[in-house]
């Protein structure tokens, strides 16, 4: 018996190798979503639980994130003992205070940034780690007891403290709540300009 003919067995070729591309391709498929949800491409990362103990409180970047991580804690424990004293706004961007018969304002933004490097510069003489840890634990903690027995003073005079401190670092900070206001000293030394320059003309 005779073969097929040459076109007839390229064809057959032809075909068998579509039949197995449609079955690889099948194969493939099976087991994947028909409408796959599509990933973020950016997630941003939560910030990681700092255990507040001794030596962790360290002159360091992760030091410098506990000792906000624990400032914000406290604004945040204030403000459930205490609803109607707040001191940090319901928006969580702004925090009032008063200390020494004086009132004052500052950004949570600031008062983190600040806060991050207050302790540094306040205990600079304590050159010895676990020292320098523990004495700013015991700040912490001290302030953590009062809010507990509704005492507002000890986190009133920090806060203050830090809204003083001028750290090199933020020279030049400008809060962005703020950056657009105009100084009224300023406005005064222009009209003053413009009196002076319409008496130069006459």
């Amino acid at each position: 018996m005779r073969g097929l003919p040459k076109k007839m067995k390229n064809e057959k070729n032809v075909a068998c190798q579509d039949s197995r591309r449609a079955f690889v391709a099948m194969n493939e498929s099976e087991g994947q979503d028909e409408n796959p949800v599509q990933k973020h491409p950016y997630k941003k990362r939560e910030a990681k639980y700092i255990q507040p103990i001794v030596a962790n409180y360290r002159r360091s970047k992760r030091g410098v994130a506990l000792v906000r991580q624990e400032l914000k804690r406290l604004l945040v424990l204030q403000g459930k003992k205490m609803p109607s004293k707040a001191m940090m706004d319901c928006e969580g961007k702004t925090i009032e205070y008063q200390y020494q018969g004086r009132s004052g304002s500052i950004t949570v933004e600031k008062f983190l940034l600040k806060g991050g490097e207050f302790f540094d510069a306040f205990f600079v003489k304590v050159r010895k780690k676990v020292l320098y840890g523990s004495k700013v634990q015991a700040w912490i903690q001290q302030i953590d007891h009062a809010l507990s027995d509704y005492k507002l003073k000890p986190l009133q005079e920090l806060v203050a403290m830090i809204d003083a401190f001028e750290p090199v670092s933020l020279k030049g900070y400008v809060d962005q709540d703020v950056e657009n206001e105009e100084d009224p000293d300023e406005a005064e030394d222009v009209e003053e300009n413009d009196e002076i320059d319409e008496n130069d003309d006459e």
